[in-house]
Formats: C-alpha cells, sequence, structure tokens
C-alpha cells in the first residue's frame, strides 16, 4: 500500500509535543548567559586585586631604582680604604655598605678606655718631664753660683801663688847676691809656699772647669727636658 508525502504518520512531518519525550520544546527563546555584570563581587575583587599589583610594582620600582643589579657589571665610583690613627676596639659603625660618606662624617666608634689610659700617661710623663725641668733650672742657679766661687777661688790662688813666686824668686836673688843674707830654712819655706800655693791655683783652675761643664750640663738637661716636654703636649 502506498503512502503520501503528506500524510500526517509520517514521521518527519511530526512536531514534539512539550514535555514529550525526544527533547525539549522547540518552542520560546533559548537562556540568556550570565556574565561578570551578574557579579559585582567578582569585579570588585578582580578590581581590588589590580589596585594591589600596581601599587606593590610602583613601590618596587621606586625602591629597586636606587639599586644596580647585574650578574655582571662594574661601579665607577671612588673607594677610599679608611685607617684610625689610633688604635682600639671598634664599639659602633655609623655607616652601612655602599653608602656615600661625606667629608668630615664619622664613620665609626671606636672604645676610648685605652686612648684615656695613654693620655693619662702621657700627660703623668709631661709632668714629670715639666718637673726635671725646674729642677735643672734650679741646677744651673746652684752650678753658676759654684762656678762663680770657683773663678773668685781661683783669682785668691794665683795671687796667693805669685806671691809666693815672688818671694821665692827675690830669696833666690838675694842670695845669689848674699849668701848670707837669707838664710837657708827662710828658702826652704818660701819654696814650700811657693809650690803649695801653685798647686792650690792648679786646683782652683781645675774647679773652674769642672764647674763651667756643670753649669754646661744643667743647661743641656733644661733644653732637652723643654724638648721632651713639647713631644708630650704633641702626643697628648
Amino acid at each position: 500500500m502506498a503512502t503520501h508525502p503528506d500524510d500526517d504518520d509520517a514521521p518527519q512531518n511530526r512536531r514534539p509535543s512539550d514535555g514529550a519525550e525526544g527533547g525539549p520544546a522547540l518552542d520560546g527563546p533559548p537562556p540568556k548567559k550570565k556574565g561578570l555584570r551578574d557579579h559585582p563581587l567578582l569585579l570588585i575583587g578582580g578590581a581590588a586585586a589590580f589596585v594591589l599589583v600596581a601599587v606593590g610594582g610602583l613601590l618596587w620600582w621606586l625602591n629597586a631604582r636606587n639599586f644596580e643589579s647585574t650578574d655582571d657589571a662594574f661601579v665607577d665610583t671612588h673607594i677610599v680604604r679608611l685607617a684610625p690613627q689610633i688604635a682600639g676596639r671598634v664599639t659602633q659603625v655609623l655607616v652601612n655598605d655602599n653608602e656615600l660618606v661625606r667629608p668630615g662624617q664619622p664613620v665609626a666608634m671606636i672604645d676610648s678606655a685605652d686612648v684615656e689610659t695613654k693620655v693619662a700617661q702621657g700627660r703623668a710623663q709631661q709632668a714629670q718631664a715639666q718637673a726635671q725641668v725646674e729642677n735643672a733650672k734650679a741646677q744651673i742657679q746652684v752650678s753658676e753660683a759654684a762656678y762663680y766661687q770657683a773663678r773668685a777661688d781661683l783669682a785668691a790662688s794665683r795671687a796667693l801663688a805669685d806671691n809666693a813666686a815672688t818671694d821665692l824668686d827675690r830669696y833666690h836673688r838675694l842670695q845669689a847676691i848674699n849668701p848670707k843674707a837669707v838664710a837657708q830654712q827662710q828658702l826652704d819655706q818660701a819654696s814650700t809656699t811657693a809650690h803649695q800655693t801653685a798647686a792650690q791655683r792648679d786646683a782652683a783652675a781645675q774647679a773652674v772647669q769642672t764647674r763651667a761643664a756643670q753649669v754646661t750640663a744643667s743647661r743641656t738637661q733644661v733644653a732637652a727636658g723643654e724638648d721632651h716636654v713639647l713631644d708630650g703636649k704633641c702626643v697628648v
């Protein structure tokens, strides 16, 4: 039996009814998809995250631009090595690594205990040297007084020696003219006196030289002591 293409019972011409088996209803618009605008919390969270990332990146750049970062580079700068003028233990470092230091800026603190001890020792040595200078100056006065006294003694000894020598010479002339005019005892006494006064004169002359050397030594000691005091002041 032949069938007609417009037959209502043909499968290709059948319309599925709403809710019938075989698929959803074809009648009506398709369902609408949800976008980001339908999720405001997600938008706010994303915006906040973007702002945080941007701020963090800006802060990192502001800090990182002050430093050079590389695996193989050379920095052209002036490096000065420091050496303390005094020895001591460093108690505090006042600068950081690679920090620019200006002239006169303190860079470290050194324990002052050892320095203060050396200063006290230097002052004590200076005071001792000053005392020695004062003693030497006083000794100069004593030596000069002894020197002048020795010169006076020398003058007196020379006068006595000259007189004794003159007497002895006169006795010799008288004896030569008249042997009986001068007794041998007088001649012997005059000779002894002449020899004694001559020895005293020579001793007085030696004493003058000794006193003069003492004056020179005292003056040299004063000069050396004053130089030592000046050196002590420089050390302190």
